[in-house]
């Protein structure tokens, strides 16, 4: 009986995580869901990325971040397995 009860509890917990996480949109996970090979694939594609509107903005400032340092910590903070294109571009305006 509390064995039952204990499920039920369980589940009812569970699908109120993924209800909160399916509103919000935020999924954190405990480790990596790719592997490195994969990770290192999906930088490589968005470092190819270029947005001439955000080019055109610098020119105009007079002033760009250097796309190594960016690349880098696009690396490390942007970089994630998920079915839409990545594009950290924004953060040069930033």
């Amino acid at each position: 009986m509390i064995n039952i009860f204990s499920n039920s509890i369980l589940k009812i917990r569970n699908n109120i995580n993924l209800l909160k996480k399916k509103i919000t949109g935020i999924y954190l996970v405990s480790g990596p869901i790719a592997s490195k090979n994969q990770y290192l694939k999906i930088f490589k594609e968005a470092k190819l990325n270029r947005n001439l509107e955000i080019k055109k903005l610098e020119k105009e400032f007079g002033f760009s971040i250097k796309k190594r340092w960016l690349d880098k910590l696009a690396f490390k903070t942007q970089i994630v397995k998920k079915k839409s294109k990545i594009d950290y571009q924004h953060g040069r305006l930033i």
